[in-house]
């Protein structure tokens, strides 16, 4: 549910670490992929087109439906779907540009990074780097070229 107070985020504490947690978005499960999208990650595409990195981050419980949200299905696309489709139609308006787009999939689960792109990437792990030129990266990171 999208917190009732605007402006004010949402605020929760994690029992085990003893740190707060902010979330500019919650909601229920009554609110379609669309909607999400549109609240949470439609404005990204200008600064993606520009150049500017950007990642999409879903959280919840088991059994929340992250998963379901992020890749949908074919008669309820996700957001990864909407994502590149804002994205491509975008770009495909800008005939003075040509663009360099690289895309990865990864996982995060208690602290481990998983290469998704990576068959039985259950045993590879993923350590962040700060490297010279790109900043902080995932050393190791499947990266294809769209």
């Amino acid at each position: 549910m999208e917190c009732e107070n605007e402006g004010k985020k949402p605020d929760v504490l994690h029992r085990s670490k003893e740190q707060r947690y902010f979330f500019d978005r919650i909601f229920n499960m009554n609110v379609d992929t669309q909607e999400v999208y549109e609240k949470t990650c439609s404005h990204l595409i200008h600064s993606v087109v520009k150049g500017y990195n950007a990642c999409v981050f879903a959280y919840g419980t088991t059994g929340s439906g992250k998963t379901y949200t992020m890749t949908g299905n074919t008669e309820t696309p996700g957001i990864m779907y909407l994502i590149l489709e804002d994205m491509f139609n975008t770009i495909m308006k800008d005939t003075q540009n040509n663009y360099d787009i690289r895309v990865s999939y990864v996982e995060i689960y208690n602290e481990v990074i998983r290469d998704l792109l990576v068959p039985n990437s259950k045993d590879t792990f993923l350590d962040l780097r700060d490297d010279p030129v790109k900043g902080v990266c995932l050393a190791g990171v499947t990266e294809y070229e769209v």
